[in-house]
């Protein structure tokens, strides 16, 4: 999350001031996406600074393959 930090300070402060859990909302999203939407999704959070290992630990807890 640091590399985050660096990156896109504007999104991690979000994310630490609303302290929601993302896996519960990536797995509403999931549920409502084509697999192509929610590998999109990935690849540009990937592409925002999220950890590889991070992205690919969520990716196992909502059900998606990762690659």
């Amino acid at each position: 999350m640091n590399q985050l930090r660096m990156r896109n300070p504007q999104l991690y402060q979000i994310l630490n001031l609303n302290r929601n859990n993302p896996i519960d909302l990536l797995k509403q999203m999931a549920s409502n996406s084509s697999n192509e939407q929610m590998e999109q999704l990935f690849n540009k959070a990937k592409q925002m600074g999220f950890p590889n290992e991070v992205l690919v630990e969520i990716q196992n807890q909502i059900g998606m393959n990762s690659n």
